[in-house]
């Protein structure tokens, strides 16, 4: 039965999220930052953790344009230490635009708050 339950755990695939799914202005625990090749380009995949459970979101492609691997590397050596924080989305000439920041001190939030 081992091998059943083996199956049915990677048949269930990684936890994934869209971002404009999060919840706007919590804090997400950035785990790992990954550049990865897709059918729209090299983009960039997080891994982030909310109350002890893990998933990935993929990073709207402005994110992996504007980070080389120097930034990403640096970025995942600060790896627990850092928040992803969905701000909400824009609409701006009919082009809907994902906001998120990063931070380092939940106390940031609050900054983030009076934008």
């Amino acid at each position: 039965m081992d091998i059943v339950n083996s199956f049915n755990k990677i048949g269930q695939g990684e936890n994934h999220r869209c971002v404009r799914d999060f919840v706007k202005m919590k804090p997400y625990t950035l785990m790992k930052m990954i550049k990865v090749d897709s059918v729209y380009g090299r983009v960039l995949k997080v891994i982030l953790e909310d109350e002890g459970a893990t998933f990935s979101t993929f990073l709207p492609k402005r994110f992996s344009d504007g980070l080389d691997d120097a930034a990403v590397d640096a970025l995942n050596a600060k790896s627990g230490a850092l928040f992803l924080v969905y701000l909400g989305s824009v609409t701006i000439y009919k082009h809907s635009e994902t906001r998120i920041a990063l931070i380092s001190d939940l106390d940031e939030l609050a900054s983030l708050k009076a934008m």
